[in-house]
């Protein structure tokens, strides 16, 4: 009987035995399958982030190239720079690496140049009709600003074919320009005094400069200082109001952004020029504004030299002061 026992739990033992095999073997199956899983999984994974990431590089050169063209063209359309247009266009298809992105630069380009060129033949058109009316200073200041336009670069056929006439107008206007003398001189002056009577003193005082040695120079001379002292009374007008602002404000940071504004305001005009009617007006309001910054800025003078002292009363002085 207690063999028969024996024999019983000796088969039973072999039977957990035997299962314990097959669920270990079940799991080892598992764990394999698992892993096989994650592996299949990661892989999948880094294809996706492998085609995202040469994705993003190719938008991001494809964004670098046409924030390039847009700087590009804006500067042409606003300002007429081509040659600095071309340029940007040149950084911006060597920017791209795609034949996509290149190909859309090299389409932009070429839009750019054609436009060029037909700019350029327009306005030497226009060129034309000046002198044609006689006014010989226009066209030579228009020519100039063209030729700036285009100035150096070597640039496609097309645009080439094109400054090679500018060069020719410029040359064929220097033949002219002494038979026009004259009459350039007296546009220059009526010029000049269109500039002063609009307010556009520091061209009118620079074109009036342009008149010395000429008969029309005395009329000039006296305009010219006219200009300076118009200018001068505006600027000190400005200096001023700064100084009230800060004056007037509560803001220890902001004050001392008006007081500087104003002081370098008094500074420049009395700087470029020196021999304005308000000279010494402004050398006191200078030390006026001065004894204000050292108040709140006293680092700001480490390097300049100590003017007058005045009392603050003088930015009020006279006809001008009550504009402040």
């Amino acid at each position: 009987e207690r063999a028969g026992e024996r024999l019983e739990y000796k088969g039973i033992d072999l039977v957990a035995h035997a299962a314990r095999r097959r669920a270990e073997a079940r799991l080892r199956r598992a764990d394999g399958l698992y892993k096989d899983s994650l592996y299949e999984e990661a892989e999948k994974w880094y294809e996706k982030v492998k085609e995202k990431a040469e994705l993003f590089q190719s938008n991001r050169e494809n964004l670098i190239a046409r924030n390039k063209l847009d700087q590009a063209l804006d500067l042409y359309e606003k300002k007429g720079n081509f040659f600095k247009a071309f340029q940007l266009f040149q950084e911006a298809e060597k920017s791209c690496s795609d034949p996509d992105c290149q190909e859309k630069v090299q389409a932009s380009l070429n839009q750019l140049i054609n436009q060029a060129a037909a700019d350029i033949e327009e306005k030497l058109r226009q060129v034309d009709e000046k002198i044609a009316e006689s006014k010989f200073l226009e066209a030579q200041e228009m020519l100039y600003s063209l030729k700036k336009s285009f100035y150096g670069g070597i640039y496609p056929p097309p645009i080439r074919e094109k400054v090679a006439l500018i060069h020719e107008k410029e040359k064929f206007l220097l033949k002219k320009e002494g038979e026009w003398k004259d009459e350039i001189l007296l546009q220059k002056l009526e010029k000049a005094n269109s500039l002063l009577e609009s307010e556009n003193y520091e061209e009118a005082i620079a074109l009036f400069d342009q008149l010395k040695g000429t008969p029309y120079q005395s009329e000039a001379e006296t305009k010219k200082q006219l200009a300076i002292d118009r200018l001068a009374r505006k600027m000190r007008i400005k200096a001023g109001q700064f100084f009230l602002q800060a004056r007037g404000s509560g803001d220890p940071e902001l004050k001392k952004i008006y007081l500087i504004e104003s002081y370098n305001i008094l500074k420049e005009i009395n700087d470029n020029y020196p021999n304005n009617s308000y000279a010494e007006k402004i050398r006191k309001n200078l030390n006026d504004v001065r004894s204000e910054i050292e108040e709140v800025y006293p680092e700001f003078f480490k390097q300049e030299e100590p003017l007058e002292n005045e009392s603050l009363s003088s930015f009020f002085e006279g006809e001008e002061g009550r504009n402040f």
